[in-house]
């Protein structure tokens, strides 16, 4: 804008100096620039309707402070080459606004010169910053690309939706291992058995086959393809699914009146006792279930965690967590769900740090002190 505006200032001044003088050489320049400017708006007009601008990300998850690699990719399907290109990445939580963005340069050759007129390319190299973020799952995206002409006086935006995809990274907050302590039906994974024996008398019979409709959390491998592919609905074996756990691990967030800062901090904890919990109980070989009512579903969402490697992906979902209401109670509403319930295989977390073992004992985390907190409170199941 300013080198725009200085350049018209130029111009006038020089109009200024023609009709002062009655020179004829003056005014002839000042109209010549004049005009130039003209085209050098249809030439950058050119440039952005031939400019497609992408980016990727070589990682899905990047530990909390840590620096986000991104790959630029410009694509120039034009004759023209283009001037300076500016892009601007954004990036937010979840259940934040558009935060802080990074800004990027380059430029894309034209075609002209290219056999079988192929269109060029150019892949910038970048990194954006996870300082200040909230562990979760960030979006970001292509707030704006700006063109400017070869000699930097004129700038358009291009704010196509071609530019607009949206990706996501999950930022992982410290995981820290809690000492656990856990009982035989902890260990037992067949304790839905007695259970589902007695509630499967009230259900259909389609239950007592052990089939029913996909879910999200559900795992790949429990899909049954055949009567998929007749039905054209995923359908899944539900007690093999159900076997497969021994642990629930409930999380409750209910609704509060605390600001944004506080809240994301509070979110900030609230993450990394879930993922540490859940880490110590995949270390020690207890396949469990994270369960949470999720904000995009409007429902009730379960993920089966059967190793260390599933802790990270579940991240990534409980992102989705809602909250919910004083009335409402999460481990009725997974019975009705789900009809099977452990009994005393069964944890609760709430946004206050609060851990709740199935016989009534509570574990109190403290914020600020986290790592010693989780690795000085036992876990008993």
């Amino acid at each position: 804008m300013i080198r725009t505006l200085s350049f018209l200032l130029a111009d006038v001044w020089l109009v200024y100096l023609g009709v002062i003088y009655k020179s004829s050489s003056l005014l002839f320049v000042a109209f010549l620039l004049l005009y130039s400017i003209f085209f050098l708006f249809l030439y950058n007009l050119y440039v952005i309707f031939h400019i497609q601008v992408q980016i990727r990300f070589p990682i899905q998850f990047v530990q909390v402070g840590k620096e986000i690699p991104l790959e630029i990719i410009l694509r120039n399907n034009g004759i023209l080459p283009s001037g300076k290109l500016v892009i601007r990445v954004s990036g937010r939580s979840v259940d934040s606004k558009w935060g802080r963005s990074a800004v990027f340069f380059s430029a894309v050759p034209g075609t002209w010169r290219r056999k079988g007129g192929e269109a060029q390319s150019v892949t910038v190299l970048g990194r954006m910053k996870t300082r200040g973020q909230t562990p979760g799952k960030i979006i970001f995206r292509i707030k704006n690309v700006w063109s400017y002409d070869l000699f930097g006086i004129l700038r358009l935006s291009a704010r196509g939706g071609k530019n607009r995809q949206l990706h996501e990274i999950v930022v992982l907050p410290e995981i820290y291992e809690a000492p656990l302590i856990l009982g035989q039906n902890a260990k037992n994974p067949s304790w839905g058995h007695e259970i589902y024996g007695q509630a499967a008398q009230r259900t259909e019979p389609a239950e007592k086959n052990e089939i029913r409709e996909y879910r999200p959390g559900d795992k790949i491998r429990s899909i049954h393809w055949k009567l998929s592919a007749k039905s054209d609905e995923l359908m899944v074996r539900d007690i093999d699914q159900e076997q497969e756990a021994s642990v629930l691990f409930f999380l409750e967030w209910k609704k509060n009146g605390e600001k944004y800062r506080k809240k994301r901090q509070q979110r900030e904890w609230f993450y990394t006792v879930v993922l540490s919990v859940s880490y110590s109980l995949a270390r020690q070989g207890c396949r469990h279930y994270v369960v949470w009512y999720d904000r995009r579903q409007k429902d009730l969402v379960r993920f089966l965690v059967s190793g260390e490697e599933d802790i990270y992906e579940m991240l990534s979902q409980v992102c989705g967590i809602a909250e919910t209401g004083d009335g409402f109670e999460i481990k009725n509403a997974y019975r009705e769900k789900y009809v099977v319930f452990p009994g005393n295989a069964f944890l609760i977390l709430r946004e206050n740090l609060c851990l709740e073992e199935a016989e009534g004992k509570q574990i109190q985390y403290q914020g600020r002190d986290l790592k010693n907190s989780l690795e000085s409170n036992v876990i008993s199941i």
